[in-house]
């Protein structure tokens, strides 16, 4: 089976979308549900607004 960028599929009850391959490595992204989605972009506001000054400076990690 070919799978491409951006092709969902399910595994463990989980939805996922794949981004890339490797020779080693196959990079995925869980698609997260509405309230999970909520709770991440309220804990980054939050952590914006606390470091207001400097938050361009620090690493996201997604």
């Amino acid at each position: 089976m070919l799978i491409k960028f951006g092709d969902v599929f399910n595994y463990g009850e989980k939805d996922y979308v794949f981004l890339a391959k490797t020779e080693d490595i196959i990079y995925v992204a869980e698609i997260l549900d509405t309230e999970s989605t909520k709770r991440i972009k309220e804990f980054t506001e939050k952590e914006i607004r606390k470091n207001k000054d400097n938050w361009q400076k620090r690493p996201l990690f997604c």
